[in-house]
C-alpha cells in the first residue's frame, strides 16, 4: 500500500514521507486513534517506506525490501502475533520478549533498519509496558518501534515521553461521503446515514457500507424512535426487548450473544435523529436532515418536543452511553432513556 491510497491522515503521511526523505526517523512511533481509523495501515507504509531499496517514490512497491514485506517474509519486519487462544484481552511480557525484545539487538539482515509493530500496544500489561521501555531507553541505531493504541494514556508516561505521538484526525465528511460514492451501490440517503455514524472514521464507513444488515438495523431503531412519543409503557418494555437482541444481550439469560452491533450504535443513531428534529424546529428546512426518508415524521415529532426538552435528550443519551460504558445494568438503562424521551415529548 502507497500512502495516497490511504484515505485523510495528510498529517502524518506528510510526517512520515519527511522523515524517510531527510533521514530523520525517529526511533519509536506512537499512533493514537481510534479503531479503524487506519493506524494499522499507516504503520505498515512507513515500515515498508522506512525498509525500501527504491530510489524515488517510497515505498515503491518494487524492490526486494517491499516485496518481501507485501509477502510477510522479510525477517527485518516483525509484527507482534497475539496469542488468540488466551482470553485475557492483554498483552503479556513473554509475547513482547520472544517477539520484540529477544531479536531487537541483532542487526538487520538486510538494510539499515528493522522495523518493530505492536497493534494495540495499549493492551500491554505493566511487565510487558516495563520490558518495552528498557529497549526504548537504549535503542539501538537501526530499530524502529511503531506502537498503534485506541488510547494512548493507558500507556506509562515514561513510555509516551521516549515516543514521538501522531494522532488520527476525523476525516472530512465530504471525503468519506465521495468515497462511498466511489464504491457504489448505494443511495444517497444512505450515504448521509453511514458518513453521519461514521464519525470521520474511514474505517467504520467502509464497514458499514460493506455490511447488508446495517440498514435493517437502522431501520429497526429509528421505527422504534417513530413509535416513542405515541406509545404506552408495554411497548417500551418491547422496544427495550428489542434493542436487547439487535445488540446482542439477552435479557432473560442475562448473556451476551454473538452481534455486529452494540449500545454505542444505538446511541449514535439516537443523537442523530434527534439532531434532525432539532435542525428542522430551528430552521424548517429537510435539507440539512440526515433521515431526509424520514422528513414528514422529523416534521411531526418537531412538534412534540420544545428546544429545552431536545437539549435535556442529548444530555440523558450521553447520560446513558456514560452508565454502559460503566457497567450499569443495561436493560434498565435503556428502559429509563426510553421513559424519558417520552415524558419529554409531552
Amino acid at each position: 500500500m502507497k500512502y495516497s491510497d490511504i484515505i485523510g491522515q495528510q498529517h502524518i503521511k506528510e510526517h512520515f514521507i519527511n522523515a524517510v526523505k531527510n533521514n530523520t526517523v525517529s526511533h519509536a512511533y506512537i499512533i493514537n486513534g481510534e479503531k479503524s481509523t487506519g493506524k494499522s495501515m499507516l504503520a505498515e507504509t512507513f515500515a515498508m517506506s522506512v525498509m525500501c531499496e527504491g530510489e524515488d517514490e517510497k515505498p515503491c512497491m518494487k524492490c526486494k525490501s517491499c516485496t518481501k514485506i507485501a509477502n510477510k517474509c522479510n525477517p527485518d519486519f516483525i509484527k507482534l502475533i497475539r496469542d488468540t487462544e488466551k482470553k485475557a484481552d492483554i498483552i503479556r511480557i513473554d509475547e513482547i520478549r520472544s517477539q520484540i525484545i529477544d531479536s531487537m539487538y541483532d542487526r538487520p539482515y538486510n538494510g539499515h533498519h528493522k522495523v518493530y509493530i505492536i497493534e494495540d500496544a495499549d493492551k500491554m500489561n505493566v511487565q510487558a509496558q516495563n520490558a518495552i521501555l528498557k529497549t526504548l531507553e537504549e535503542p539501538p541505531k537501526y530499530a524502529v518501534l511503531l506502537l498503534t493504541t485506541t488510547n494512548v494514556e493507558r500507556l506509562l508516561p515514561t513510555i509516551i515521553s521516549r515516543c514521538i505521538i501522531l494522532n488520527m484526525r476525523p476525516v472530512k465528511d465530504n471525503i468519506i461521503k465521495q468515497f462511498l460514492r466511489e464504491k457504489g451501490g448505494v443511495s444517497e440517503d444512505s450515504i448521509d446515514i453511514i458518513t453521519a455514524i461514521a464519525g470521520g472514521n474511514v474505517g467504520r464507513a467502509k464497514l458499514l457500507l460493506d455490511d447488508d444488515e446495517f440498514i435493517n438495523f437502522q431501520d429497526s431503531i429509528t421505527d422504534i424512535l417513530i413509535d416513542i412519543p405515541r406509545t404506552g409503557y408495554r411497548r417500551i418494555l418491547e422496544a427495550v426487548d428489542t434493542i436487547c437482541i439487535l445488540t446482542g444481550r439477552d435479557k432473560k439469560k442475562k448473556t451476551k450473544t454473538k452481534s455486529k452491533y452494540g449500545p454505542e450504535d444505538v446511541f449514535d443513531i439516537f443523537m442523530l435523529w434527534y439532531r434532525d428534529i432539532l435542525l428542522y424546529k430551528a430552521t424548517d428546512d429537510i435539507e440539512g436532515l440526515i433521515f431526509r426518508n424520514h422528513k414528514t415524521e422529523i416534521a411531526i415529532q418537531a412538534g412534540f418536543f420544545r428546544f429545552d426538552a431536545l437539549d435535556k435528550i442529548f444530555h440523558e443519551i450521553e447520560d446513558a452511553r456514560g452508565k454502559i460504558r460503566s457497567f450499569i445494568n443495561y436493560e434498565a438503562t435503556m428502559e429509563l432513556l426510553l421513559i424519558n424521551i417520552q415524558e419529554l415529548s409531552k
